[in-house]
């Protein structure tokens, strides 16, 4: 039965076949290349997610304030408050600014100011909506300005 045996399987193998020491670093560094890309595109997003949450939240806020400025009274007899000329963007005047806690973008203030337009018959309307504590990626938080027509 021994020499039935195929004398193929009896020769050492010429070469082994795998992968050599060479091959494996150059597939780890493509590897490592590939993961670190990966990683810091992983970041960018993570960050640029966070920045559009806020900004969908300061663009909602600003625009309910918004909309109910604009529903506010101003005939010839009679003025809400609220739209008498005067208050500012940077700081907060009696009247003129509110707060709002809790909110996804955390605590939120709220100013605006009513300059007279160049007739009795409108205002402009400016709104600015910030965090309460500083955001690098939103200084000057978000601006809205409109005009109002005396009903």
């Amino acid at each position: 039965m021994l020499g039935n045996r195929r004398p193929e399987l009896l020769r050492p193998p010429e070469s082994d076949s795998g992968f050599s020491l060479i091959e494996m670093l150059i597939a780890i560094v493509v590897l490592t290349v590939g993961l670190v890309s990966i990683v810091g595109l992983l970041s960018y997003v993570s960050r640029a997610n966070a920045d559009s949450n806020i900004t969908s939240v300061l663009a909602t806020t600003v625009q309910a304030q918004m909309d109910q400025l604009k529903s506010a009274t101003w005939t010839v007899n009679s003025c809400d408050p609220a739209l008498q000329v005067g208050g500012s963007l940077t700081s907060n005047a009696a009247g003129y600014y509110t707060t709002i806690n809790g909110t996804p973008a955390g605590n939120l203030v709220i100013r605006w100011q009513v300059a007279q337009g160049g007739t009795a018959d409108y205002r402009f309307l400016t709104l600015n909506v910030s965090q309460a504590t500083y955001s690098r990626d939103f200084p000057n938080g978000m601006t809205v300005s409109t005009i109002l027509l005396r009903q």
